[in-house]
């Protein structure tokens, strides 16, 4: 028989808004948010040594499908291996509500930019 060892990436957990999108004053107008400078970019990073999964506390149908439409509308969606609307347990949460509140931060603690450049040295000539 032949066992198959499965690797799997640690859980970042990141809150929708506040740390993907700006928040405005009103809470409910999800579809109109705007993404945060450079989010793109730091989940195309984290997506490397993290399987992220996006949270939000927004609820019901309509903000569930206004949240859909806006991670496609905003080339997001690809980078997400689960969306949810409830916490899952996890080894950090990015949440601008407390703990570390901006994806930069975490990027910045949590990224050893010297090992991912010596290993493109070293893989790219």
């Amino acid at each position: 028989m032949q066992v198959y060892k499965v690797e799997t990436l640690p859980v970042l957990v990141l809150d929708m808004d506040g740390v993907i999108c700006k928040v405005t004053e009103c809470w409910d107008d999800f579809a109109e948010r705007t993404m945060i400078d450079g989010v793109p970019e730091l989940l195309e990073t984290l997506s490397k040594k993290y399987s992220i999964v996006l949270h939000t506390a927004r609820i019901g149908r309509e903000a569930f499908w206004v949240t859909v439409w806006w991670l496609l509308d905003n080339g997001l969606a690809g980078y997400f291996d689960e969306v949810i609307f409830n916490k899952p347990i996890a080894f950090r949460y990015v949440d601008d509500k407390g703990g570390c509140t901006s994806l930069a931060q975490f990027v910045a603690e949590e990224i050893d930019f010297d090992a991912i450049n010596e290993y493109h040295r070293r893989n790219n000539g």
